[in-house]
């Protein structure tokens, strides 16, 4: 009778105070695992490992090392996650013994992630849910959760928002923009599960361009940049030079006479892997001399570069440290003349993402924007990894901020792959079968919920994701304008991106 009773005051102290739900990432090159608690979604732990510095080296993602790499990397999150979710419980002065039974028991529930992604990755990730799963009889429920669905709903995580967000928590309908290595889209949130693709790409993402151009440039063989992806690099190289410098962009915005917010990269991507080459700027890894500070030795000058058509361009650069910073980054004229291309081509990428964008904005203003009492709310939510994009996100700031849209978006490193949004999808579920925000005092009852509402744990690569009205968008013929970065001024903008 007293093992009966403090089983039930056991029960009963942790239950109808903070559920705990575990987060697993494992769908591409981060391993992450994170501890939430139900429903407010206050993280008490991550932890999160990176392969960026291998794969940066190979030329892309491997998927068999890949997997090989979430093996070890989970055990060792796996060991932090648990340090931690017993600090958690020691400082909550809920008793706990040192077996695996009473330490896991605390959760609720585990979320893991089982599309889209890498097969190999994802099933290290399935394959640890269901092994901590097994640790408690009965057996923890597993959540499976869509990747793209998890970074839609990131920017609703209320302690994670960054200071360029508001303080109050994002609710529902938003337009939300997915920019990452894989995905680039500009979406509709209307709830928990209902999704509707406003623009999508025709073909590869922004953060595949970014990695291209990055490894073209040399940036992923430079142990400056170690660890890097090729957004990062470029976004660090870039950062390097002074904001004197004024590049005239006479290159024309992608698909700037299609009527849709369809995105492309491919041809922006052709246009500067073929100008590298041109440029003859391709890593010479052993020559000195190649690298030298000598302006007029330099071999990069002497053969037509890059940086003799920026001199026409920029009515002649005498001498390159009056538009650079003193840094590690840029140390000699080849250095400064890759970031001179990395700081042209992100200029472009930004600007045909912000035109697109532009487009969405107006085609929710007619169509999708809902009145509460009688007051448009615009809402605009950003995630993904190319979002962590310190240019992107000044930017996409400043064009909100002239439209009159409330910009949302996460901090950096919650805008890559990481454990945390998984474990917000899986409550944002939860909430959504207990009637929002509603909890219900039986945990029994609401374990039982969670068990009817749990599908298969079915790993895809690829899968789809929400509704398409992209039709819509193009049938509405929305007027198109061209955008350059320099229209990002508040005394000239809306009467230049004024759409009629």
């Amino acid at each position: 009778m007293f093992k009966k009773f403090c089983r039930g005051f056991y029960y009963n102290h942790i239950y109808h105070n903070k559920k705990l739900i575990l987060g697993i990432e494992t769908s591409c090159d981060d391993t992450s695992l994170a501890l939430l608690t139900y429903p407010d979604g206050d993280i008490i732990g991550t932890s999160h490992k990176s392969q960026q510095a291998f794969h940066s080296f190979t030329g892309g993602i491997n998927p068999i090392f890949a997997r090989d790499f979430h093996e070890i990397n989970i055990e060792k999150c796996f060991s932090e996650i648990e340090i931690k979710l017993i600090n958690y419980l020691k400082s909550q002065n809920i008793y706990i013994s040192n077996d695996n039974y009473h330490i896991w028991k605390n959760l609720m529930a585990i979320a893991v992630t089982t599309k889209p992604g890498l097969p190999l990755s994802l099933e290290i990730g399935i394959e640890t849910a269901k092994r901590i799963s097994s640790l408690v009889m009965p057996p923890i429920p597993i959540i499976p959760i869509h990747h793209m669905e998890a970074h839609a709903l990131t920017p609703r995580i209320p302690e994670t928002v960054s200071n360029l967000s508001p303080k109050n928590q994002l609710k529902f309908p938003y337009l939300c923009l997915l920019i990452s290595g894989g995905h680039c889209l500009l979406v509709w949130v209307k709830d928990v599960s209902d999704f509707y693709i406003i623009g999508n790409t025709k073909d590869i993402a922004p953060g595949d361009a970014y990695d291209k151009i990055s490894r073209k440039l040399g940036l992923n063989y430079d142990m400056r940049f170690n660890g890097m992806s090729g957004g990062k690099s470029i976004d660090t190289i870039i950062s390097n030079i002074s904001n004197n410098l004024k590049i005239k962009n006479n290159i024309i915005n992608p698909m700037s006479n299609y009527v849709s917010c369809d995105f492309s990269f491919n041809g922006l991507l052709s246009t500067f892997l073929n100008l590298i080459d041109q440029c003859q700027l391709k890593y010479k890894n052993e020559c000195d001399d190649f690298i030298s500070d000598d302006y007029n030795e330099s071999p990069i000058i002497k053969n037509n570069s890059f940086v003799e058509y920026y001199k026409k361009q920029l009515n002649g650069i005498t001498n390159y440290q009056d538009y650079s910073k003193n840094s590690l980054y840029i140390q000699n004229l080849y250095d400064f003349s890759k970031a001179l291309i990395a700081t042209y081509f992100q200029q472009i990428l930004t600007e045909h993402i912000m035109q697109k964008t532009i487009r969405a904005f107006v085609y929710c203003e007619k169509h999708l924007i809902p009145f509460i009492n009688e007051v448009p709310v615009y809402n605009f939510a950003v995630s993904g990894g190319v979002a962590s994009n310190n240019y992107i996100r000044t930017s996409l700031q400043k064009l909100c901020q002239t439209w009159k849209w409330n910009l949302h978006i996460p901090d950096p490193e919650l805008c890559t792959d990481n454990g945390v949004m998984i474990a917000w999808n899986a409550i944002e579920k939860i909430k959504s079968l207990t009637n929002k925000n509603q909890n219900i005092c039986d945990y029994d009852l609401l374990i039982k919920k969670i068990n009817e509402f749990v599908p298969d744990l079915n790993i895809q690569n690829k899968s789809s994701f929400g509704i398409s009205i992209v039709e819509d968008v193009t049938i509405a013929n929305l007027k198109n304008r061209i955008i350059k970065s320099h229209m990002l001024d508040k005394n000239n903008i809306q009467k230049i991106m004024k759409v009629e």
